[in-house]
């Protein structure tokens, strides 16, 4: 039967896109009243963790990328960041704060001593994502070396060729009767992909009417035209059984999507095909395509089904489509989803990275780094573990966590099999199939929206002798914090600090200042913060993903488990020591040195650098161009001062620069330290934006005395910001052998690197006696490329 076709062509906008045929007025008042699309902004998660493999007692090292969900950009709203374990049943184990800076934040998680053995869950939540129904769940694995590991072999568990699963995937997720179907297969046996043949059978006359083989990856496709009213059944033969397996129930109405891929250059087009049923049925009626990412609706297509046409085609510019999983929905006049159809378009590029080593020491190696085809300067985090391990399972990476797993339901092994280059497009095609239902986008929203959080509020009262109070401020200062801050106090003695970095666990100060700016005897109360609460149990479980390279932990695995630090070993003893350098501590010379926040700097890794491009690396800071081209130092963290101001004062040796100009040209080999004082405390108001101190090598600098005010209150916080540490360690653990280092241990951990392009990027790591090298790498620029590379090298 030849059909003609309707050609549809779609302008994309954010708003609802108008072809030849308009809205109905009757859906547009549904769709008000069962809401599925909305243009709220989402994040999206990805959190790179140095291994996925831990032992009680270590720590969980970890850098947290967050990007809007369309853009794939760094969400920069999002400055707050909860993330939460919880264990193999549900239970909230913990829960850290971590301030987050262009998109980005690491940090660590203690993992306590005496908790059991088994699969962990890391949610990285904010008050904002709160409004929405998402899984931001990362799986770890932790061990407790003390249990008895039960050896897998001796279970009697008998392994039978019933193990087999074959499921269909319609386009659409309709099985239409009398009309060509193009049926997506998956097969799996014992829940691994397999690659498996058999016959289509229409099961009252048990004539065959299709055949069908899958590949290695556990898909296939075949055409069946069914008949209305009749049922079909997949048949295959192993080891000589023969296996049943049902098809789908035929519908007698329906619409079917097919993509046609790309017809036209520049387009790809998909196919809404139906039967003359459901023409009947419906005619003069409209149905609504809509091109959507989750919850937000790039557009509308209007169609009206009529006598005349079975097949309408809809070609989508691909300049406009997602980069990722992209989603159309089609719904009927009664706004109710009736097919979905999910597809995979790649749009931007992945930045090649280039790693070359440049020189050896005793325990470590230095790397050049750089990116070919990109001029923006990416973030990355590292891995750096030996290539033999046993510690971490590649079942997520930062594209899968940014292009395909947020957006499909049904994921049932390693969706990083997504993203793999030599896969082609037809079976990224059919994998995409085989990982979506035909669900609604999302559900609506909460009705009372939570807000962007940004840093934390110290909420409390005042208690004083003093009757007058206007004109009277409470002071709050912290040299942990960098902060020195007043605020006013209200007619019921309440007073509020908004927006504040606050570290915990951290010392902090309280006084009230009379209308001289007196410090004079005062008391105070603090409120509990509780904006943000996590949920004590989960109530989504999250999906346990099918892994090739998942760790046994079974007793043949056990014996090479290490142990904590103190426990004796009674076999072969392997003496760690601490390769971490001495934390940096404020110099007791320095002006102001008690606000004060010291760098030492690595000459060998900023080899060639000017003080200005180190400047520019550190946290909390950003070098700008002012619009007559002089450089400006600003604090990416905001005003903290009475002034507002938010760019640094810099000091040279206790010489204030009158600008940042000569920074472009002095190499930083000429400078011993720097010192970040980001609130600006002890030089005075000239200095509110912050303070940077630079010191020479062999500089003189005077000395400045340290006072207590009686009338001061300090406090230690009860919430606030976790503190991540300087330098990864990684003498948590003892190893029993060489094959336990080899399999378990973490060489080094690279939370944040910048790489530059178009220049070298050396990179120093720590290796240890292991020779035989991988690493793992994800990153981002501000423009939504992104770096994954996992690369294994032996040292020269």
């Amino acid at each position: 039967m030849k059909n003609s076709s309707i050609l549809i062509i779609l302008l994309f906008l954010t708003s609802l896109v108008y072809s030849q045929n308009k809205i109905n007025p009757s859906f547009v008042s549904l769709s008000k009243e069962k809401v599925y699309f909305n243009s709220l902004k989402q994040e999206k998660f990805f959190l790179h963790t140095n291994k996925t493999t831990y032992f009680t007692g270590e720590k969980i090292w970890f850098k947290a990328y967050i990007v809007d969900d369309l853009t794939n950009t760094p969400f920069i709203e999002t400055t707050n960041i909860y993330a939460n374990l919880y264990n193999s049943k549900n239970k909230l184990i913990s829960s850290h704060l971590f301030y987050v800076e262009n998109g980005v934040t690491h940090g660590e998680i203690n993992i306590d001593e005496n908790i059991s053995s088994g699969k962990y869950y890391i949610q990285l939540e904010t008050l904002w994502s709160q409004n929405f129904v998402k899984k931001n769940f990362f799986t770890v694995e932790i061990l407790n070396p003390s249990e008895e590991f039960s050896d897998n072999k001796n279970h009697n568990t008998k392994i039978t060729d019933n193990l087999i699963d074959i499921q269909f995937f319609p386009e659409g997720h309709v099985f239409l009767a009398q009309t060509l179907n193009n049926i997506v297969v998956s097969t799996k046996k014992h829940n691994i992909p397999t690659s498996i043949q058999g016959e289509i059978i229409e099961d009252d006359t048990q004539k065959v009417v299709s055949i069908f083989k899958t590949n290695d990856l556990g898909v296939g496709t075949f055409k069946l035209y069914p008949i209305k009213n009749k049922s079909y059944t997949a048949k295959i033969i192993i080891n000589g059984n023969k296996k049943n397996f049902p098809l789908p129930v035929v519908q007698n109405k329906g619409i079917v999507i097919n993509k046609l891929f790309q017809k036209k250059p520049g387009t790809l087009s998909f196919m809404l095909k139906t039967n003359l049923n459901t023409i009947e049925l419906e005619n003069g009626n409209t149905i609504y395509a809509i091109h959507h990412r989750k919850a937000f609706r790039k557009s509308v297509t209007p169609i009206k089904l009529n006598k005349k046409n079975q097949n309408y085609i809809i070609n989508y510019s691909i300049d406009d489509l997602y980069n990722g999983v992209n989603t159309i929905t089609i719904f009927n006049q009664l706004n109710t989803p009736i097919a979905q159809r999910s597809f995979y378009w790649e749009r931007n590029k992945i930045i090649d990275l280039k790693i070359n080593q440049i020189h050896r020491s005793k325990d470590s190696v230095t790397l050049n780094l750089n990116t070919l085809d990109t001029n923006k300067i990416s973030n990355i985090s590292i891995s750096v573990l030996p290539s033999s391990t046993k510690a971490y399972n590649n079942s997520s990476n930062i594209l899968s966590s940014f292009l395909t797993t947020p957006y499909l339901s049904n994921i049932t092994y390693n969706p990083t099999n997504l993203l793999d280059v030599e896969l082609d497009s037809l079976n990224k095609d059919l994998l995409i199939q085989t990982y979506s239902t035909l669900t609604p986008p999302i559900l609506p929203h909460k009705k009372k929206a939570n807000t962007h959080e940004s840093g934390k509020r110290l909420n409390g009262v005042v208690n004083t002798n003093l009757k007058e109070l206007a004109g009277c401020r409470i002071l709050l200062s912290s040299r942990e914090n960098n902060l020195l801050l007043t605020t006013s106090i209200d007619y019921s003695k309440s007073f509020s600090f908004n927006n504040l970095l606050l570290q915990h666990p951290t010392k902090y100060k309280l006084g009230l200042l009379n209308k001289k700016g007196k410090i004079i005897k005062a008391s105070f109360y603090i409120y509990k913060n509780e904006e943000y609460r996590p949920s004590t149990v989960l109530k989504q479980t999250p999906n346990q993903l099918y892994n090739k390279e998942s760790n046994n932990t079974n007793k043949e695995n056990s014996k090479y488990f290490p142990i904590p630090n103190g426990t004796t070993i009674l076999e072969e003893v392997t003496l760690e020591h601490d390769n971490s350098q001495e934390k940096n501590q404020p110099d007791p010379n320095v002006m102001a040195n008690t606000f004060m926040k010291a760098y030492k700097i690595d000459q060998e890794q900023n080899r060639g650098s000017s003080v200005l491009d180190y400047i520019n690396t550190l946290p909390g800071v950003r070098v700008t161009m002012s619009s007559f081209g002089v450089p400006v130092i600003k604090s990416t963290r905001g005003p903290r001062s009475l002034l507002g101001k938010n760019y640094f004062s810099i000091y040279l040796n206790n010489h204030k620069l009158e600008s940042a100009e000569s920074l472009k040209y002095m190499d930083v080999s000429e400078i011993e330290t720097v010192h970040v004082n980001a609130s600006g405390a002890g030089y005075g108001l000239n200095a509110d934006g912050g303070v940077i101190e630079l010191t020479f090598k062999y500089g003189d600098i005077s000395n400045t005395k340290k006072y207590k005010n009686p009338n001061i209150k300090t406090s230690e916080t009860e919430f606030g910001f976790s503190i991540a540490s300087e330098k990864f360690e990684n003498n948590i653990l003892n190893y029993g052998s060489s094959l336990s280092k080899l399999y378990y241990s973490s060489l080094d951990w690279i939370p944040e690197f910048m790489v530059k392009p178009n220049t070298s990027n050396y990179l120093k790591i720590h290796t240890g006696e292991i020779k035989d090298i991988k690493l793992i790498i994800n990153g981002i620029n501000n423009h939504g490329d992104f770096i994954y590379k996992t690369y294994n090298f032996t040292l020269n």
